[in-house]
């Protein structure tokens, strides 16, 4: 071993580690151990899926008012929809036989057809 350069090189076994070093050291080993054993699955049964399906339920539990008005609104729409073409159906039935009974006559002019002119039956 040479001085030459003026670094004077570790002998064997004289040198220890820092204490400060050696406690960094054991205390990451300490926290790994604790991490393995708090977040093992095989351990501890928790798991990503486990979590994300827990904060989903809770999501769902505090919407369900929303989710009930917006399905409220939408049957009542639906149901709205539904009674309002029945009744366009009555009136124009209603108004139809009505028609039929009031105006009794040989002969009813009315406006020409969509292509205009007379009908075939008329060209006698």
């Amino acid at each position: 071993m040479s001085d030459y350069d003026g670094i004077k090189e570790r002998e064997e076994g004289k040198d220890k580690m820092p204490i400060g070093m050696t406690v960094l050291f054991m205390g990451l080993i300490i926290c790994g151990l604790v991490y393995i054993y708090l977040f093992m699955p095989q351990i501890t049964g928790w798991t990503q899926t486990g979590r994300y399906e827990a904060e989903v339920k809770a999501f769902v539990t505090r919407s369900v008012a929303r989710t009930g008005v917006a399905v409220a609104a939408l049957a009542v729409a639906v149901a709205v929809t539904i009674g309002v073409g029945l009744m366009i159906q009555s009136f124009r039935s209603t108004v139809g036989n009505w028609l039929d009974l009031t105006l009794r006559a040989d002969v009813f002019i009315g406006a020409p057809s969509a292509g205009g002119g007379r009908s075939p039956r008329s060209r006698r």
